[in-house]
């Protein structure tokens, strides 16, 4: 798999041996490549600014890669994550207990509601089954984020969802080191691994050292293109 940029000459390959790093000196054009990652990623877009291709097949940007530019408030209860949940729990609970079961564990709620409907001298359209899905709607069930107070834990929580839920092919993060020390930036890189994440970081100054799993494509103030290797 690779992510074509084409502000860029060198494409970014990904591999599960490595993390990928992007570092771009130029302020404009390292805010010119966040632009395009962030448009593409949010909106399906036809033209080939930037592509993302996996086993020669081009992949929709807008649901195959996120951007993370706010790392304080990762949002984890989007409908895109809560759909996928729901869906793994209702298929589930269908195995475990069958299709029927919610079914009969709900008429009689809904007889009672019928009767007191029947009460009204109204004309009334409503469901009269309920599955699982729904039910999780009306109690609200979402991720519990109020123990991810931080940078760190947040991303940790990003990448456990993702990697549970196969929710997208990459991950990028905007200048992401300036918010974790060393051993949180080392542990990331470690657990992104561990769950098979397909992880680059966009960063705005050149850092000389290469850090265990790096594997860097570094863009210097006068555009000319360096890929190092740890």
């Amino acid at each position: 798999m690779y992510l074509r940029v084409f502000l860029l000459e060198n494409k970014i390959d990904f591999s599960q041996e490595h993390v990928n790093i992007l570092e771009v000196e130029d302020i404009n054009l390292f805010k010119k490549v966040v632009k395009l990652i962030n448009i593409y990623s949010r909106y399906r877009n036809p033209s080939g600014e930037v592509i993302l291709v996996e086993k020669e097949a081009r992949l929709d940007l807008s649901k195959s890669l996120l951007l993370c530019t706010d790392f304080y408030n990762i949002e984890i209860n989007t409908n895109k994550m809560l759909k996928l949940l729901y869906s793994s729990i209702e298929n589930r609970y269908n195995m475990e207990f069958g299709v029927e079961n919610i079914f009969e564990n709900t008429r009689n709620m809904f007889n009672n509601l019928n009767n007191i409907i029947c009460d009204f001298d109204f004309h009334f359209d409503y469901k009269t089954e309920i599955s699982i899905g729904d039910f999780l709607k009306i109690i609200g069930l979402k991720f519990d984020i109020e123990s991810y107070d931080n940078p760190f834990d947040n991303l940790l929580c990003l990448f456990d969802i993702t990697s549970q839920f196969n929710l997208y092919k990459v991950i990028c993060l905007v200048n992401a080191k300036s918010f974790l020390n060393e051993e949180e930036l080392k542990e990331l890189y470690k657990f992104a691994k561990y769950k098979n994440i397909n992880l680059l970081l966009i960063e705005h100054y050149i850092d000389k050292e290469i850090k265990e799993y790096e594997k860097k494509l570094v863009i210097d103030e006068d555009y000319v293109e360096f890929n190092y290797i740890f």
